[in-house]
C-alpha cells in the first residue's frame, strides 16, 4: 500500500476485524486480506513506458493533505501527477 494514510487505515480495518470477529479471524487471512487487496485510484501508480502516473481521489480537505505528502514522498522524476 502507498502512502501513510492507506497503512493507517489498513490497521484501523484490522483492529475493527479483530474485535468484530475475535478468534474467527487469524494472522494468516489478515495478511492475505492485506496483500491481495487494491483500491484503484487511491494512492495509486501506474507505470507505461517510461512515465508513472500518480492518482490520488482525494476528496476533502484531509484526505487532500495526505495525497499532498504522498505525491511529496515519491520520487518527482519520470511521474505524472
Amino acid at each position: 500500500m502507498q502512502g501513510d494514510h492507506q497503512r493507517f487505515n489498513a490497521a484501523l480495518a484490522v483492529a475493527l476485524c479483530q474485535s468484530a470477529l475475535g478468534d474467527r479471524i487469524n494472522d494468516s487471512i489478515i495478511r492475505q486480506g492485506l496483500e491481495t487487496c487494491s483500491m484503484a485510484g487511491r494512492a495509486q501508480i501506474v507505470q507505461k513506458q517510461s512515465i508513472r502516473y500518480c492518482f490520488d481521489g482525494a476528496h476533502t480537505p484531509q484526505s487532500m493533505k495526505a495525497c499532498i505528502k504522498w505525491f511529496e514522498s515519491l520520487n518527482a522524476k519520470n511521474c505524472c501527477l
